[in-house]
């Protein structure tokens, strides 16, 4: 669950979306069944001392995309954890680094 204020960022360094943004963006998409999943095989999280705070990274798998990553922050209201912060990427490997940064500079 995403807490009201929660902030999605997305892949393309541009995405930065507001919960309701994001949900809207992303309703059509699902609307004509072309939405997307990630399957999550290897997640890892912390809390900070108090509990009320944690935060996370996973991988990710997609049909499309292949290996993601995702991080995220979720705060404790209550009983229930929200999320409030996430942010999706494609790790690039170090070996592809170069090459995938001269792509992004040339689009810039």
């Amino acid at each position: 669950m995403y807490h009201d204020s929660a902030i999605f960022i997305g892949t393309d360094a541009s995405e930065v979306w507001t919960k309701e943004a994001f949900k809207a963006y992303a309703k059509p998409h699902f609307d004509k069944g072309r939405g997307w999943t990630y399957h999550p095989r290897d997640r890892h999280i912390y809390f900070s001392p108090n509990h009320d705070v944690a935060w996370f990274d996973e991988l990710l798998d997609n049909e499309s995309l292949g290996e993601t990553r995702g991080t995220g922050v979720l705060i404790k209201e209550g009983a229930k954890w929200k999320v409030t912060q996430y942010h999706l990427t494609i790790p690039i490997p170090n070996a592809l680094a170069d090459s995938v940064a001269s792509q992004i500079k040339t689009m810039q």
